[in-house]
C-alpha cells in the first residue's frame, strides 16, 4: 500500500492507493505522484484567496458577523488575530444594522441564508457566506449581473486544506475519465448538530466527478468533518480523505475571503498594517 499524506495543525488530506493484487501498470500511481507535486502551498486554493497569505499581509477590516454561534466566535477570534474588528454581532432577533461595517460574514442557517445576504446588499455590504444546505446558484448569478464587483462570496467549504482536497478530487476525476473499471462513492461524517445532508461539500465533490455519486452521510458525537472519496475496482482501491481536526481551518478561510473582497471594494478602512 502507499499511502500519501499532508499534515497541517487544522487539518489532514491523505491519499491511499491499497492493492488487493499485483497491479500490471502502475500508471495511476505514477500520475498521482505527479499530482501531489504540483500541489504546491503557494496556489491558489480557491478562487479569490491566496492561500500563502496567512499572517504576512495584514489589512484592518470592519467586520459584521451575521449569526453568532461556535462559528461566529471562532471567526471573531481569528479575525482579531488579524488584526481586524468586529463591529456588529447579529444573532436572531437583533436589528440589522451593519452601518459600520466593511464586510459581512453570514453563517447561519440554511432558511435565513438569502434573506441576510439580501439585507447586507440594501445597505451596500458584501458578504462572505458559508451557510450550506440552500441553492445559491441563482444569487450567485444575480450578483454577476447586478454588481460591477462582486458582492457574494459563497463556497461550500471556506477551509484551505478542504479546496486543496477539491483539487486533489478534479485531477483525479479526471485521470479515471478512461478507467470505466474504477466506481467512486463518497462518505461524509459529521457532528449530530449539522442541519443539511448531505454536507455541501459532499455535494461539490460529487459534482466534480459528474457522475451520479452515491454520498452516505454519517451523524455522530462531534465530530467536526470527515470526507472520503474512494473509487474501487476488482484489482484495487484508491481512497483520498479530508479530516477536519475542527472549526478554525473553516473560520480562517472565511476570514481570509473578506479581506479579498474587500480589497476587491477599495473599503475606506482598509489599509495595509
Amino acid at each position: 500500500m502507499r499511502t500519501y499524506t499532508c499534515i497541517c495543525k487544522k487539518n489532514v488530506v491523505s491519499l491511499h492507493s491499497l492493492s488487493t493484487r499485483r497491479p500490471r501498470r502502475l500508471t495511476t500511481v505514477r500520475s498521482l505522484e505527479r499530482l501531489l507535486s504540483q500541489l504546491s502551498p503557494l496556489r491558489t486554493a480557491f478562487g479569490l484567496v491566496r492561500i500563502e497569505d496567512p499572517i504576512k499581509k495584514k489589512t484592518h477590516m470592519k467586520i459584521a458577523l451575521i449569526g453568532y454561534g461556535k462559528m461566529g466566535h471562532m471567526i471573531e477570534e481569528i479575525a482579531r488575530e488579524r488584526g481586524h474588528e468586529i463591529v456588529a454581532r447579529i444573532d436572531v432577533g437583533d436589528a440589522f444594522d451593519l452601518k459600520n461595517a466593511d464586510v459581512a460574514i453570514e453563517f447561519t442557517t440554511p432558511a435565513t441564508a438569502e434573506a441576510n445576504i439580501r439585507q447586507a446588499w440594501k445597505q451596500n455590504i458584501p458578504v462572505v457566506c458559508g451557510t450550506t444546505g440552500w441553492d445559491a446558484a441563482t444569487l450567485l448569478d444575480e450578483d454577476k449581473q447586478r454588481h460591477v464587483k462582486p458582492m457574494l462570496i459563497w463556497k461550500s467549504n471556506f477551509s484551505v486544506g478542504v479546496n486543496i482536497f477539491f483539487e486533489l478530487n478534479k485531477q483525479l476525476a479526471a485521470a479515471m475519465t478512461n478507467q470505466p473499471q474504477y466506481t467512486p462513492s463518497i462518505v461524509e461524517t459529521h457532528h449530530i448538530h449539522k442541519l443539511d445532508k448531505p454536507s455541501g461539500t459532499a455535494k461539490t465533490l460529487a459534482e466534480q466527478i459528474h457522475e451520479n455519486v452515491p454520498i452516505e452521510s454519517i451523524r455522530e458525537g462531534e465530530v467536526p468533518g470527515t470526507h472520503t472519496v474512494t473509487w474501487d475496482s476488482e484489482e484495487d482501491t484508491i481512497v483520498i480523505t479530508h479530516i477536519a481536526k475542527g472549526r478554525r481551518g473553516f473560520a480562517l478561510g472565511a476570514v481570509l475571503a473578506a479581506e479579498e473582497i474587500c480589497r476587491n471594494h477599495d473599503k475606506t478602512s482598509i489599509r495595509p498594517r
